[in-house]
C-alpha cells in the first residue's frame, strides 16, 4: 500500500511538472508572439510616418515650384529691337527701342549705351566693355508692359571725322538696362549686345548677338 501511494505521489508529481512545463512553453511562444506583433507594429508606424513625411516633402517641393513658375510667368521681359535708320548707309543713324514685353511694368530704367566698337576708313573706337554713356532721353521712371522706349544710341557717334559712311566697316555696342521689377524692391541689370551686319544693297542690319 504504500508503495502504490509512493507511485501515485509521482506520478502526480511528474504529471504537474510537465503541465508545468507545457505552461511555461506556451508563456514563452506567447511572450515572442507579443513581441513580434510589437515589432510590426512600430515597423507599420514607422513606415506610415515615413510616407506621409514623403508626401508632405512632395506637396512643400510642388509647392515651391509652383510658386517659383508663377513668378518667372510674370517676371519682367524687356527686349531690344530697331525701327528703321534715318541713314540706311549709316548704321550709327538706326533708332533703337526698348520693350517691354512682360506682363506688369518695369521702374526706374536706366538704359546705357556703351561698349561701342566702330570703325571707319582709319577712323576708330575701341570702348571698354563696362563703358556706358548716358544721355538726356536714357531714363524713364515707368514702362508699362507693351510699350516701348526711344533709346539715345544713336547719339553715340555722328559722322566720322574725314570719313564717308561707305567707309564704315564695323559697328558693334551693348545697351545696359538697369531696371526695378514690378514686385521686387531691388534693381536688376540686362545687357544687349548689338552688331551691324552689312546687306547687298549697302544698307545695314543690326543683330543680336548671345548674352
Amino acid at each position: 500500500m504504500p508503495i502504490e501511494m509512493a507511485r501515485r505521489r509521482r506520478g502526480v508529481t511528474t504529471h504537474v511538472r510537465s503541465l508545468s512545463s507545457r505552461i511555461f512553453s506556451a508563456l514563452n511562444r506567447l511572450d515572442r508572439s507579443l513581441d513580434s506583433l510589437w515589432f510590426y507594429l512600430v515597423s507599420l508606424l514607422s513606415d506610415l510616418r515615413a510616407r506621409w513625411s514623403t508626401v508632405g516633402c512632395v506637396g512643400i517641393i510642388a509647392s515651391i515650384l509652383g510658386i517659383i513658375g508663377f513668378l518667372l510667368d510674370i517676371a519682367p521681359k524687356i527686349s531690344i529691337g530697331s525701327s528703321g535708320s534715318l541713314q540706311a548707309a549709316n548704321p550709327m543713324a538706326t533708332v533703337f527701342y526698348l520693350s517691354n514685353d512682360g506682363l506688369l511694368p518695369v521702374h526706374d530704367i536706366l538704359a546705357k549705351c556703351g561698349a561701342l566698337q566702330f570703325k571707319a576708313g582709319n577712323f576708330e573706337i575701341e570702348s571698354d566693355k563696362d563703358a556706358g554713356f548716358i544721355f538726356s532721353d536714357s531714363k524713364a521712371e515707368i514702362l508699362s508692359p507693351g510699350h516701348q522706349m526711344t533709346l539715345p544710341c544713336a547719339h553715340l557717334i555722328g559722322p566720322a571725322p574725314g570719313a564717308d559712311a561707305a567707309d564704315i566697316t564695323k559697328a558693334e555696342f551693348t545697351v545696359i538696362v538697369t531696371y526695378r521689377p514690378h514686385w521686387l524692391p531691388w534693381h536688376k541689370t540686362e545687357r544687349f549686345p548689338q552688331r551691324a551686319e552689312k546687306a547687298e544693297g549697302g544698307n545695314w542690319i543690326w543683330k543680336s548677338l548671345p548674352r
